[in-house]
């Protein structure tokens, strides 16, 4: 059997893509005339002796990535001016003032005064959000693929 796109579907659409889906929608109906035949000009097939494509494979593993839990941790260890730290009123027992500086640090609601303060409160969620800023620019220098290569365990940046 001859190769190529038939005379008929050039003269008809010309060497084109559409000449090309309109024999094969004929072919699949089974009503394509093979009288004559242009052999397509096309790449030519690659066959071996390429490069072999490289496999990723991702190991399997616990990663932490320091700069947000450093942000997040400071919430609990840092605290607005005028108030405890959320650490320290735990360890005193006063549970009251370590759940209100808790909100002070990250809702920069003021349990005291009852509004909320954008300016001087929410140190825990400003210091979250520069962490976060943080290990993504870092992702983007490649510091963790770096870490990860010499096989730094479970600490990321």
């Amino acid at each position: 059997m001859p190769k190529g796109l038939p005379k008929i579907y050039i003269a008809k659409y010309g060497i084109s893509k559409a000449a090309w889906a309109a024999y094969r929608a004929d072919q699949k109906a089974g009503r394509v005339r093979l009288d004559t035949v242009i052999k397509r000009a096309g790449k030519p097939k690659r066959r071996g002796g390429g490069m072999v494509k490289k496999v990723r494979r991702k190991r399997p593993g616990f990663t932490l990535p320091i700069a947000p839990i450093l942000g997040l941790g400071s919430g609990f260890f840092l605290a607005p001016e005028g108030w405890n730290p959320p650490v320290n009123a735990i360890l005193e027992g006063d549970a009251k003032a370590a759940g209100e500086s808790l909100l002070a640090n990250f809702l920069f609601y003021d349990c005291v005064n009852k509004k909320f303060d954008f300016v001087n409160k929410g140190i825990g969620t400003k210091l979250t959000i520069v962490g976060l800023i943080v290990h993504w620019i870092a992702g983007k220098f490649g510091v963790n693929r770096a870490l990860g290569r010499a096989r730094v365990p479970v600490v990321r940046v």
